[in-house]
């Protein structure tokens, strides 16, 4: 239990708190933070005062407010509220989240220690603890606060050595946490699809994401058959078309993002960074359009990455459909590259090369002529995509390869065209897919 609670911790779910009455999990948006120390709403509140620069304190000491709607134990509900007033581009509308903010939480666990998942420890990757099979209890009280067979994340306090973990002290990342947890929990409520990780409502107050065992890139390291691997690519392949005929677009498609259950299903999961579509239901609506920086993770399509080396500035987007085309070609070039046979072709692809290339072909300009395009304030940037490849190509077997014209490295090549409009849609995804056979 110590390797949670000596620090911050996130719930990442949605619910309502049991002592407040009135709500239930699919109305309320509630995040869940333990703060052993007591000092987060302290630092939160005079990050707000002092700002980063007299423009955001001016917006946050006229535009933030917290309120505390109860007390329960040594937890506390808190309102939180930011206000739009118009000057910033990364906000649509008025945002009022809740936090119950707890120093201290009775735990128990069907172990001495954190429940496990699968045979191993609790997954923990640079954002998240995860776990399950878990009993909460607000302290003095005997109604159960969780009581889960299902997953719980918990986001991991920022330690100051990266940019990874909730920070008290930068109040736009926690307004940004909260709206990241309150949009894949409605988003999850709505979208109904069978290899799509769904909410299950464990009591009337609360739900929890349904439980799995290990992600896709665990999954692929235990070597399994790739014709059974190929039949998963083509259910999330569905899953992915399913979200954008419902006007969602994932934003974030990658092996980690998918889970597998413990009967072996392929579960598309992790909608934080989802964007929602001006033809997405009302419901969908109300979760809000994602506004994202740009961001530099290999598995986004070049325009979801910092273009033009303007790493410093605030350039929000909103991705279309084709983005999570582009990521579902690079998910396949990462799946085929665990088969040694395929490698000689991927190595073939542009995958292998820097991503400075990928923007220059966005351009129609030749590399070295773009790369000196680049403003000085990119240059840093600008020699970092020189060098970052989409895909390593590991060692390349001399017998048995794969042609470059195989339909897997053909529909790869489609996908992962730095020109949006040469992509084709993921209902042609789906439909190559299911033409091949191993």
């Amino acid at each position: 239990m110590k390797r949670i609670i000596v620090g911050l911790a996130l719930l990442l779910m949605t619910g309502s708190q049991a002592f407040a009455g009135g709500f239930s999990w699919q109305s309320a948006d509630t995040s869940y933070l333990i703060d052993p120390d007591g000092r987060f709403m302290e630092r939160f509140i005079e990050a707000c005062e002092k700002g980063q620069d007299e423009k955001s304190r001016r917006f946050y000491r006229e535009t933030c407010k917290v309120k505390v709607l109860a007390k329960s134990g040594d937890g506390t509900l808190y309102h939180l509220t930011r206000e739009d007033d118009g000057s910033r581009v990364d906000m649509d509308g008025d945002e009022n989240y809740q936090l119950f903010v707890m120093q201290s939480l009775p735990v128990t666990f069907e172990k001495e220690t954190l429940s496990q998942i699968g045979d191993g420890e609790p997954i923990v990757n640079e954002w998240f603890y995860l776990t399950h099979a878990v009993q909460l209890k607000i302290q003095g009280d005997s109604i159960p606060f969780i009581s889960s067979e299902g997953v719980i994340k918990l986001m991991r306090l920022n330690d100051g050595r990266d940019n990874k973990g909730l920070k008290p002290d930068d109040p736009n990342q926690v307004f940004e946490s909260l709206a990241s947890i309150a949009r894949e929990a409605r988003i999850l409520q709505y979208l109904k699809h069978p290899h799509i990780s769904r909410l299950i409502p464990e009591t009337e107050t609360f739900a929890v994401q349904e439980r799995f065992d290990q992600n896709f890139d665990t999954y692929l390291g235990t070597a399994p058959d790739l014709a059974e691997v190929l039949d998963h690519c083509k259910h999330l392949a569905d899953a992915l078309s399913y979200c954008h005929s419902h006007g969602v677009v994932h934003g974030d498609f990658c092996t980690g993002h998918i889970l597998m259950k413990t009967d072996g299903t392929a579960m598309l999961g992790d909608f934080g960074r989802a964007h929602i579509l001006k033809t997405a239901s009302a419901e969908l609506q109300a979760a809000g359009e994602a506004r994202f920086t740009y961001v530099n993770n290999r598995h986004h399509a070049p325009e979801a990455r910092f273009p033009e080396g303007l790493a410093k500035e605030w350039l929000y987007i909103q991705l279309e459909p084709a983005a999570d085309v582009w990521s579902f070609g690079h998910f396949l070039a990462v799946t085929l590259n665990h088969y040694p046979e395929y490698r000689r072709a991927l190595a073939r692809t542009r995958l292998v090369k820097p991503m400075l290339e990928h923007f220059a072909e966005r351009k129609g300009l030749p590399a070295e002529v773009y790369k000196k395009s680049l403003p000085d304030e990119g240059a840093s940037l600008g020699r970092y995509v020189a060098t970052d490849l989409p895909l390593d190509v590991k060692a390349i077997a001399d017998d048995g390869a794969i042609e470059s014209n195989h339909p897997l490295i053909k529909l790869i090549i489609k996908c992962t065209d730095p020109n949006v409009t040469e992509r084709p849609d993921m209902t042609e995804v789906c439909k190559a897919l299911q033409g091949i056979r191993l």
